[in-house]
């Protein structure tokens, strides 16, 4: 008995203890967090099931008409009924990994500033607002000085209800120890699915946009490069524009792939550098600030 407890207590003190990654918020405290170049490559429609709705880019910038998009999911009856999803979905949806994140989504977090914007000069017309009681919490609601001043809070204006609690609330936890581009997609997307009138409405409060909003059934997900949490929406004509790149060929001789992998570590270095000096100099700016 001895011999075999011994044995187990070398298992244990073997074992590698799990590495414990802090959440998105917690670890911009300490340095910038990017998009991974994997999670860059992710063409993402909202519209239908995860499984249809995203494939994956030969490399984050394109030239679309020589594109080529691989399916996130397959389904060829050689892979179970289930069929299997891309192996970059097993990648870090962020550099450094995380193991939460909470979304903003530009749309739904500026939508209560459009309408108020939009309706700002009819708040003295007697025909247009229509007003209520102040919210007796308003921490989750946006509450003008006028309001506060007179005592009421407007309802509606130009035959459009006033968006309240319409802000993203969606935190995306890692199912294993750090978020991964399945986990972010599995738990934003149907989220999303289910908002994506709020979304058009919001869009077409916004009186300053310059394109046309798009169908619901036409919007494309775009998360930040160097805010990861946020994420904008557009449709497929905008979206090009942050991802066409002019000159951009893609490549498929064994040689060039080969040359271009070869720049892969020193663009990897070349990015930890800059990381690092970013971080170094955000603890310089804390330190002298405090």
């Amino acid at each position: 008995m001895a011999e075999a407890y011994h044995q187990g207590a070398e298992d244990a003190a073997e074992k590698p203890i799990p590495v414990q990654f802090l959440s998105y918020e917690e670890q911009r405290e300490k340095t910038y967090v990017l998009l991974t170049e994997e999670a860059r490559r992710i063409r993402w429609r909202l519209n239908g099931p995860l499984s249809t709705a995203v494939s994956v880019m030969e490399h984050w910038q394109i030239d679309p008409d020589n594109a080529v998009f691989e399916p996130y999911h397959t389904n060829d009856g050689e892979t179970g009924p289930a069929g299997s999803w891309h192996p970059l979905s097993q990648s870090p949806y962020t550099t450094p990994k995380v193991s939460s994140i909470n979304i903003a989504v530009e749309a739904l977090d500026e939508w209560i500033n459009y309408w108020l914007e939009r309706h700002e000069e009819h708040y003295f017309e007697r025909a247009k607002p229509r007003f209520g009681p102040l919210p007796e919490d308003d921490s989750k609601t946006v509450v003008t000085t006028e309001e506060r001043e007179d005592g009421r809070f407007r309802e509606a204006c130009c035959g459009t209800d006033r968006p309240v609690n319409k802000t993203a609330d969606l935190v995306v936890k890692a199912t294993g120890d750090f978020i991964t581009i399945h986990d972010f997609l599995s738990a934003v997307h149907p989220y999303l699915m289910d908002r994506r009138a709020d979304i058009v409405a919001a869009m077409r409060e916004d009186q300053y946009r310059g394109n046309p909003v798009p169908a619901e059934d036409g919007l494309f997900v775009d998360p930040a490069y160097a805010s990861p949490d946020f994420l904008s929406l557009s449709d497929e004509k905008e979206w090009l524009k942050s991802h066409r790149h002019r000159d951009y060929k893609v490549v498929n001789d064994a040689a060039t792939q080969a040359r271009l992998q070869s720049y892969e570590p020193k663009l990897r270095a070349h990015r930890e550098q800059v990381m690092k000096y970013l971080a170094e100099r955000r603890a310089a700016e804390r330190a002298a600030a405090g």
